[in-house]
């Protein structure tokens, strides 16, 4: 509360009687409970608001990799290179897990990751992938 004020609590028109003293300090607690409430619904509030700009920014971030990652940035045009980029479209459309292998430096990792990238569950993944 850091005795800011927050908005106006009244009460008017008792059945019986003018107010007492137990009856203000029963409304006066009434009233921080109020009060607390509102905080509370106005920091959830918050909450949600920098939750959805993170998801937001997550989905961004998310489509940038994909797309530098993606089968498309693997270019050639030789048969052996055309046959990988047609598996690896083929690849993309099922849940299947894959396994790649070959020589050190023919670019494993970059399958891997246009793979991963280009699949329907690089949206929800941990980014994990891993080539032998």
């Amino acid at each position: 509360m850091n005795g800011r004020i927050l908005g106006v609590f009244e009460v008017l028109n008792k059945l019986e009687g003018s107010f007492t003293r137990a009856d203000e300090e029963l409304l006066t607690a009434f009233a921080a409970q109020a009060a607390i409430a509102v905080e509370t619904a106005a920091m959830v509030e918050d909450l949600r608001d920098h939750r959805d700009q993170l998801v937001q920014e997550n989905a961004h971030l998310r489509k940038e990799v994909r797309g530098k990652f993606a089968s498309p940035t693997l270019l050639g045009v030789s048969e052996p290179m055309q046959k990988i980029l047609k598996q690896i479209d083929q690849i993309t459309e099922n849940p299947v897990t894959v396994l790649i292998t070959g020589e050190s430096g023919t670019g494993k990792e970059l399958v891997a990751k246009a793979i991963h990238y280009a699949s329907p569950g690089a949206e929800t993944s941990n980014d994990r992938w891993c080539s032998a």
